[in-house]
């Protein structure tokens, strides 16, 4: 990202800025306060697989940004014969692999 050192107007802010914001956010009403956590201690939990289209093996996907296919009235996830729907997108690390897929669960 650039900068312009020339401008003749504009803010700056620092870390130290953004973290007294939070500060004070999190004084006004707690419900703000960010948990913290150790993320070495983090470990990615299995996910999901599937069957390489090319090579017929077996791939582990990774999973981000998945949502619940729910009722527009209720807001309860919809069932489908029994299953719970949840879209998501999933695709093979390392491998510029990302699509769309639609899940279920009984």
């Amino acid at each position: 990202m650039n900068f312009s050192k020339a401008a003749k107007s504009g803010t700056q802010m620092t870390y130290n800025d953004l973290k007294k914001i939070g500060e004070a956010l999190v004084d006004q009403d707690p419900k703000y306060a960010i948990p913290y956590f150790n993320a070495s201690q983090i470990k990615n939990m299995p996910a999901a697989y599937t069957r390489d289209a090319e090579t017929g093996e077996y791939a582990d996907l990774d999973i981000w940004d998945s949502w619940p296919v729910q009722d527009p009235v209720t807001g309860y996830v919809s069932n489908w014969n029994g299953y719970q729907l949840v879209i998501a997108m999933m695709g093979r690390p390392h491998h510029e692999d990302n699509h769309i897929y639609l899940l279920r669960r009984l």
